[in-house]
């Protein structure tokens, strides 16, 4: 099986961070067995990579796979875990987007053009923004001649925001466009897939993105998602569904933060207010992309008039010490 591991930084400073990927083999029968680490050092059932430098809004992916004994138990579970650690300058004010554990499955035979989500069922207090859902398509040329060109058409229903449509990875290079709204179409174009017959390792591809859920879903709401593979010009084959529950779902109206902040107008040639939730004086910092520090700043009240002459145009990262984070474009 074939995994990818992705970190980014949604931060303002560059970071140093160690990111460790633990497997528990949960039959006692030592079913798992790395097959390939990505760059990565192995330590019984943990993978450790050293980040260095991880830019602010840069991502770093990881490639590894498992193989699982033909003697493993089936219907048996596996946990795997996955973990960032850094030492910040500032406090993280997502530190719960650091690690996440899910579970698989050993299943026997299979069809190797699946749709999985992530997650599978949520329970959320607020339903203003809706919620990220990670989709991850899998296909596999199951023929016995290579594929020239392959196609995946994906229609979203309703549930899911179109507008928020985020891409993260992809097996080879693609092309995607959108037939009509909310129809998704990736065409990999001379990607000659090898049949699994000739090839199994490389006879695989994937398609990695994630998308919101539209603000608002009723309760015990189920988002239903699959899609349909095309392998040159023969008939489709259509994936399962993947499915997301929502249940306790409140309507109650969130309270702001002490880490609100808000910067208008945005964009701007010289001058910028900033707003926020307390009038408390605050400390704030203005830094670049790549986490250099530009103005050091003193926020005075709930609105505060920032001068942006002398620096330089383009993306600014402005960050309080409360650790709130807002996005500048200096033009």
């Amino acid at each position: 099986q074939h995994y990818q591991l992705c970190v980014s930084n949604f931060g303002a400073q560059a970071e140093n961070a160690t990111l460790t990927f633990t497997l528990t083999d949960t039959t006692g029968q030592n079913s798992l067995e790395f097959q390939y680490l990505g760059g990565g050092t192995l330590d019984n059932y943990t993978i450790t990579w050293e980040i260095e430098n991880l830019k602010p809004f840069e991502k770093q992916c990881f490639n590894f796979s498992v193989l699982v004994s033909p003697a493993a138990t089936l219907g048996a579970e596996f946990e795997f875990k996955a973990e960032v650690q850094t030492v910040p300058l500032f406090p993280d004010t997502e530190p719960d987007n650091n690690v996440v554990i899910t579970t698989q499955t050993i299943v026997g035979s299979f069809d190797p053009n699946d749709k999985n989500v992530e997650p599978k069922a949520l329970h959320h207090d607020e339903t203003t923004n809706g919620n990220w859902l990670d989709y991850l398509i899998r296909f596999q040329n199951t023929g016995n001649f290579p594929a020239t060109f392959v196609e995946v058409l994906d229609t979203l229903e309703n549930s899911l925001d179109f507008r928020t449509l985020e891409m993260q990875a992809a097996s080879h290079d693609y092309v995607l466009s959108f037939p009509e709204e909310g129809i998704l179409k990736w065409r990999f174009d001379n990607i000659n897939l090898p049949d699994s017959t000739s090839d199994e390792p490389n006879s695989h591809g994937y398609i990695a993105f994630r998308i919101k859920t539209m603000p608002g879903l009723a309760l015990d709401q189920v988002v239903r998602n699959r899609a349909g593979i095309y392998f040159d010009f023969n008939e489709v084959v259509l994936t399962n569904y993947a499915e997301t529950s929502f249940f306790l779902v409140s309507t109650v109206e969130p309270s702001r933060s002490s880490a609100f902040l808000e910067v208008f107008p945005n964009p701007s040639k010289q001058l910028i207010v900033v707003k926020k939730a307390s009038a408390v004086p605050e400390k704030a910092h203005l830094f670049s992309p790549e986490g250099k520090l530009l103005k050091a700043l003193l926020l005075t009240g709930k609105e505060t008039t920032v001068d942006l002459s002398g620096l330089p145009d383009g993306l600014l990262v402005l960050r309080t010490e409360s650790g709130a984070v807002a996005k500048v474009l200096k033009r």
